[in-house]
């Protein structure tokens, strides 16, 4: 649905004519430029032309702008999930502060109160216009917020649209915007995120170019390409080399790819329409790029995902150009994605902006400085992983992860043989679980079939895969899709999960269910912190966790910065944050409700 107020913005444009008239067109114009706010979701900084990418032909057209400005080679998230991410960078404050937790829970939302770079952009005299592809960043959310005129729609209210409806969206509402004030126009595509639906133009590639099948296991949603299924319920198992193969992982990055070139090309319309209507000329209007956060194309074992601290989904594309910054000018320093509105704000009024931000309580700093002198912002970048579950800390050569340890709870003990092994690490809104099957059970095959289902307690959605598996050992990860209801809206919440094992025959060998009903666990947060700590001089790709070899008051005083810093925000302690208000006792009638008219229930 198209959504805007028309009395307030008919309002806004007739209090911008008078002003106009008084104040002269020509001069209120040239005051400002207009400025074309560009986000893509899940787009990995190193998969872009512009930041030295040269396996496919990603991103030519952002290449070509992207080379009359500034890039960030060290530009990073706040959150590895889209909402938390982008509320924060509109907001310039981190997602722990705003309290926001992930995309799905119904208090997670743009408070009426909290100020975002729109609300700002209006008092500076500007026409906001926005247009998002995912119903995340829509007035579902609060996102909306401070736009005269903002469009999310889909057909029968899906999750995601395609750009090309985003961007026939934004052309209707610019041809209604007036030309004698400045204009705010945000862009959001969804293309790069997963199903990969838009044709695969780079066809198959090398499996020795992309990472090799991972240790974890990942259920995949369907992946498709065109109206071909390529993918369904994928899984990949620790040490597993036949159902995951490297083949599947080189395809799904070519499919990866081709997903960024098409937003590409949709972003190459949206300029050529706006260069026609007037809205954009190079040397006068400010142009961002930047995305939400990265994805994992097969390192660490998985793919595709995000959520998570790995600097493939932490790690940001940026580029800013025209509004008088530097042309062909490439930045070190280390930024935040939530440095972007400090820096409008400079750059539009430099005399107002160190009160703007003193005003709104600006978590980040304006990039200025290090663009024009080389000088250092920031010493270090925090990144939330959702539902606080875990804090990274950055600051260009080691990262500190503080992970809340989770011990299992309700109905393991009762069933030993099958108890998840170690502890139960929920790192995001997505849960890993390690499964040891009993011994006698997989004795004399070399492989067997397996359908494991779980079920949430709450919800009673339940979602099974299938697929061989070689080993008695193995780890599961359940993503955040919509029949995962648990995942989604209590991810502490109880599941209970069967397990049926099948020989290559078809017989079957063991079945959970019918052994002992149901298992029934529920993940608890402990009392206790997981530290890892990866360097990486020498380790650029966090491999290998050195917390153990790091100086004890190192690490105790990287603990006491990050925890104090993240309590001074939210206001309460980071052993306590547990998530009972999300669980679905606590949702009042109103919002079960919504929850079931967004298809979730």
């Amino acid at each position: 649905m198209l959504s805007s107020n028309r009395r307030d913005f008919l309002k806004h444009v007739a209090a911008g004519a008078l002003a106009a008239a008084s104040a002269g067109c020509a001069s209120r114009r040239a005051d400002r430029p207009n400025i074309i706010f560009i986000t893509a979701d899940t787009t990995r900084f190193d998969r872009m032309g512009f930041n030295g990418y040269t396996q496919n032909a990603t991103s030519p057209f952002l290449d070509a702008i992207a080379a009359q400005g500034v890039t960030f080679s060290q530009c990073h998230t706040q959150s590895g999930t889209t909402f938390p991410s982008a509320a924060s960078f509109m907001t310039s404050k981190h997602p722990h502060t705003l309290g926001i937790h992930g995309n799905l829970g119904v208090e997670d939302h743009i408070g009426p109160d909290t100020p975002v770079l729109a609300d700002m952009l209006r008092e500076f005299g500007y026409t906001t216009v926005g247009a998002s592809s995912v119903l995340w960043l829509s007035p579902r959310n609060g996102f909306d917020k401070g736009f005269d005129l903002f469009s999310y729609e889909a057909e029968n209210d899906a999750v995601q649209r395609d750009s090309v409806e985003t961007l026939a969206c934004a052309k209707r509402m610019l041809g209604e915007v007036p030309r004698n004030a400045p204009l705010f126009l945000w862009f959001h595509s969804f293309d790069p995120h997963t199903p990969y639906n838009h044709k695969n133009i780079f066809g198959s590639a090398p499996t020795g170019v992309w990472p090799e099948p991972g240790e974890r296991g990942v259920l995949l949603d369907t992946v498709a390409e065109g109206h071909q299924a390529i993918t369904q319920d994928m899984v990949f198992f620790e040490g597993y080399e036949g159902f995951a193969t490297r083949e599947h992982v080189a395809k799904l990055n070519q499919l990866y790819d081709s997903q960024i070139a098409y937003m590409d090309g949709i972003i190459e319309d949206l300029f050529a329409f706006l260069r026609r209507a007037g809205f954009y000329h190079p040397d006068r209007d400010l142009v961002i790029f930047n995305s939400d956060h990265g994805e994992l194309m097969g390192e660490h074992g998985f793919c595709p995902v995000h959520g998570r601290l790995w600097h493939e989904i932490a790690h940001t594309p940026l580029f800013m150009t025209g509004a008088g910054l530097p042309s062909g000018k490439s930045v070190d320093q280390l930024v935040a994605n939530l440095d972007i509105v400090p820096t409008i704000l400079e750059l539009l009024a430099p005399d107002e902006a160190r009160a703007v931000a003193k005003r709104h309580a600006f978590e980040g700093y304006s990039m200025l400085p290090t663009i024009n002198r080389d000088y250092p912002i920031r010493d270090r970048v925090l990144t939330d992983v959702p539902y606080y579950s875990a804090i990274g800390s950055f600051d260009g050569r080691y990262k500190v992860v503080v992970r809340r340890a989770a011990e299992p709870g309700g109905g393991l003990e009762k069933h030993g043989a099958w108890a998840l092994s170690g502890s139960v690490h929920h790192e995001d809104s997505q849960g890993i679980f390690r499964f040891e099957l009993p011994e006698e059970v997989f004795a004399g095959h070399k492989a067997l079939d397996l359908e494991f289902t779980m079920r949430s307690v709450s919800f009673g959605g339940e979602k099974t895969v299938s697929a061989p598996l070689t080993r008695p050992v193995f780890d599961l990860v359940t993503l955040h899709t919509q029949d995962d209801w648990d995942t989604i809206w209590v991810p502490w919440g109880p599941r209970e999960w069967k397990l049926v094992l099948k020989d290559q025959s078809g017989k079957v060998v063991y079945d959970s269910e019918a052994e002992h009903g149901w298992v029934a666990f529920e993940p608890m947060p402990s009392r206790d912190y997981d530290l890892e700590v990866y360097d990486h001089r020498h380790d650029p790709g966090e491999l290998t966790n050195v917390a153990d070899d790091t100086p004890e008051e190192l690490l105790h005083e990287w603990l006491e910065d990050i925890l104090d810093e993240f309590e001074e925000n939210t206001g309460t302690a980071y052993r306590n944050v547990v998530l009972e208000e999300t669980r679905l006792k606590d949702f009042s009638d109103d919002e079960l409700e919504q929850i079931q008219q967004l298809g979730y229930l």
